[in-house]
């Protein structure tokens, strides 16, 4: 029996970002630490889905993860 190797295989992941609001209606941006891939860009809290994970609960446990928020995800903006 011939094993395949898989590691040239395409992954492709799939990315959530929220927008946080605050009362003045400021969003939140965080800034990707000095040793991450894009060191140091501003961007919306976020990252990868785990594989078969609702993208409303991915976003939330990123959030969490990043900034320690507990958020109330109102609606997806665009998939």
């Amino acid at each position: 029996m011939m094993m395949q190797n898989h590691s040239s295989e395409k992954i492709q992941r799939i990315g959530v970002y929220g927008f946080i609001l605050n009362t003045e209606r400021e969003i939140l941006l965080v800034k990707r630490a000095p040793h991450d891939s894009n060191p140091n860009l501003w961007e919306l809290p976020g990252g990868g889905l785990d594989h078969g994970e609702e993208p409303e609960i991915g976003v939330a446990r990123e959030i969490v993860e990043e900034t320690g928020l507990i958020v109330d995800v109102q609606f997806p903006l665009a998939t």
